[in-house]
C-alpha cells in the first residue's frame, strides 16, 4: 500500500473513532470521498496517489485507484442513494462514473485560472459543490467558481445542470456555466438544507467584508439571492472560508 494511503487511512481511523455518532459517517449522496495529493503542475504525478474513501453507517474503507482526473484541493462528487458514484469534478471538468469526460462536461468556469489548472485540479478547496435538484431523482446541480484575476477571488458564482437519465445513465451536462450572481467573492461554496427538508441554501462570502451572500435553490431553480451581515471580521483577497451551520 502506498505510503500516502497509509497516512490517510491512519488519519481517518482517528476521525472515525472520534466521530462515531457524527454525520461524517454519511451514506448515500456523500458516501464517497475522492482523494489525491498533487501539489503543483510542475511536480511529477503518480496514479498510485489516488484513493477512494468510502463510508457506510458503521465503518469506512479506503482503496487505492487510478483516475484520469487529478485533484489538488477542490473536489466535488455525488452518489446515488446506494452510494454508487454518479459524477465528480476537480473544478475544471466533470467526469462520469466511468472516469471519462461527461458529455458537455469540459470547460467549467471559463477563465485563465481554469485553463491553467483544469488538468491538475483547482488549488483552493471548496470551489464547487454538487447537490440533487429538489424533487428530482435524476437531475443534479453543480455550483462552481473560478479566480479572476489569477489566484485572487471570484467575480461570479457559476452553476451547471446534469441530467443523469441521459447517455444511458452516464449523464449529460445539459446547461453549463450559467451565472447565479455576480459579486466579488472569496473561494468557498457551502450548502445547508432548508428547514422545509427539500430546498437548499447556498452560501458564499463577499471579499474584504462581513457579508454572506445567500442563494435559495428550489425545484424551480434559483429562487432568490440576498445578503446578510455577519458582524465578524473575515479574511480577504481570495482566502478560502470554511463554514459551519448551526442546527438553530
Amino acid at each position: 500500500m502506498p505510503k500516502i494511503i497509509k497516512k490517510i487511512k491512519f488519519l481517518f481511523g482517528i476521525l472515525f473513532l472520534c466521530q462515531a455518532s457524527s454525520a461524517l459517517l454519511a451514506q448515500g449522496l456523500n458516501h464517497n470521498w475522492l482523494l489525491g495529493y498533487l501539489d503543483a503542475p510542475y511536480l511529477p504525478y503518480s496514479p498510485s496517489a489516488d484513493a477512494t474513501l468510502q463510508f457506510t453507517k458503521t465503518s469506512y474503507s479506503i482503496t487505492g485507484t487510478s483516475r484520469l482526473m487529478k485533484f489538488r484541493a477542490t473536489q466535488a462528487n455525488i452518489s446515488d442513494s446506494l452510494g454508487n458514484i454518479l459524477f465528480y469534478s476537480n473544478g475544471g471538468w466533470i467526469a462520469d462514473a466511468t472516469g471519462d469526460t461527461m458529455i458537455n462536461g469540459s470547460g467549467l468556469s471559463p477563465s485563465i485560472f481554469s485553463t491553467v489548472y483544469s488538468d491538475y485540479g483547482f488549488p483552493p478547496p471548496s470551489m464547487q459543490i454538487a447537490l440533487p435538484f429538489p424533487d428530482s431523482n435524476n437531475v443534479y446541480i453543480l455550483f462552481h467558481q473560478t479566480s479572476e484575476p489569477l489566484e485572487s477571488n471570484s467575480v461570479e458564482l457559476y452553476y451547471s445542470i446534469i441530467d443523469m437519465k441521459q447517455n444511458n445513465g452516464k449523464g449529460v451536462v445539459t446547461q453549463k456555466n450559467l451565472i447565479a450572481f455576480q459579486d466579488t467573492i472569496l473561494f468557498g461554496i457551502h450548502a445547508c438544507k432548508h428547514a422545509n427538508g427539500r430546498d437548499w441554501w447556498i452560501v458564499t462570502l463577499r471579499d474584504s467584508s462581513d457579508v454572506a451572500i445567500k442563494l435559495l435553490f428550489t425545484p424551480n431553480g434559483i429562487a432568490q439571492v440576498d445578503t446578510q451581515h455577519l458582524i465578524v471580521p473575515l479574511h480577504h483577497n481570495g482566502y478560502t472560508q470554511p463554514m459551519c451551520f448551526s442546527p438553530d
